[in-house]
């Protein structure tokens, strides 16, 4: 387990672009799960990772369509935050993208769904942004 503190705006694009250097080296396919607050950067991540993958495109996250596809990337991003029933994650087909990266946001509850979860980040942040504690745990 690897912990690590953001102190401003600037070393965070920076410890997301090189913690997305590091996902993708150690995890081209399989789920990642993305834990924190609202607001913590989860998407942000997601965004920085898109763009190391190679995607030029615009990253918003998924929260009412659940699921964002990018197949030039083999990257599918989820976000459960509005989920309560397990069976609209079966709705999802994410078995078809097994050769993919499936980054998961709001799936702390759902986890032993997901059977190929290589690692989770979990991002605290102090309530005025100041400061982020990230944590990757590789499992």
């Amino acid at each position: 387990m690897n912990t690590f503190y953001i102190s401003n705006e600037q070393d965070l694009q920076q410890a997301w672009g090189l913690l997305a250097d590091f996902v993708i080296d150690r995890i081209p396919s399989g789920c990642l799960c993305l834990e924190g607050n609202l607001g913590a950067g989860k998407t942000t991540f997601v965004q920085v990772l898109a763009q190391k993958m190679g995607f030029s495109g615009v990253v918003l996250s998924p929260t009412y369509s659940l699921a964002a596809h990018y197949p030039s990337i083999n990257l599918v991003h989820l976000d459960l935050y509005r989920i309560n029933d397990r069976r609209e994650i079966l709705g999802l087909g994410l078995e078809d993208h097994s050769e993919s990266l499936i980054v998961i946001e709001w799936g702390e509850q759902f986890k032993e769904m997901f059977e190929d979860l290589k690692a989770i980040i979990r991002i605290s942040s102090e309530p005025d942004g100041t400061e982020r504690k990230v944590i990757v745990e590789f499992l």
